[in-house]
């Protein structure tokens, strides 16, 4: 029953006593989920996952329930924890449903249809972003166009052009993959 704040400052480094206090019999636990986000990230990046940053917002509301501020949401540590969980236990559901040929709904993300890929090597090209070839895209390339648009004042478009560029994902019973997360098993 954790709380987003509270376990990213424990994650961090920043919870003070009474903090650590409430978590204390979770935290041997906690720190090694923490571990294993770490290198499930390191396993998406090998695997050529694109790492697409889409900025999600806050409302802040007065007293009234009137909204008098609209912030970028910040993600931390006890999110991604809980993303790379869900992710793991989707991946594994979805391989042991594959391998048991068990009836089962996946959630597919199918290939960028030819003519987003090329549109967007062409907006990637006007905006003079390095790209591998997009004529038959690989989730790496997708990968690798996010990395050559890192340090540059284009970094929050050209995430937004890489995932308009993508298909729709899906729900299927046929297991044909995930393109967005570079897995060939997912539920």
């Amino acid at each position: 029953q954790g709380v987003y704040h509270e376990v990213n400052a424990l994650l961090d480094g920043t919870a003070d006593p009474a903090l650590q206090e409430k978590y204390a019999a979770v935290l041997p636990p906690l720190h090694l989920l923490d571990t294993l986000r770490e290198k499930r990230l390191i396993l998406r990046k090998k695997r050529g996952a694109p790492a697409i940053e889409a900025e999600e917002s806050v409302f802040c509301l007065d007293e009234n329930g009137v909204c008098t501020e609209i912030l970028p949401r910040r993600s931390g540590k006890g999110e991604s924890l809980i993303e790379e969980c869900m992710l793991l236990a989707n991946e594994s559901a979805a391989r042991l449903a594959k391998e048991r040929h068990l009836p089962f709904v996946y959630r597919v993300h199918a290939q960028p249809p030819a003519e987003k890929a090329l549109r967007l090597a062409e907006m990637l090209n006007l905006l003079g972003i390095a790209h591998p070839a997009l004529d038959h895209p690989q989730p790496k390339d997708y990968a690798k166009i996010l990395e050559n648009a890192e340090e540059t004042p284009l970094k929050a478009a050209v995430h937004q052009m890489v995932l308009r560029s993508m298909s729709k994902a899906d729900y299927e019973t046929d297991p044909i993959g995930h393109f967005g997360l570079a897995l060939s098993d997912y539920a």
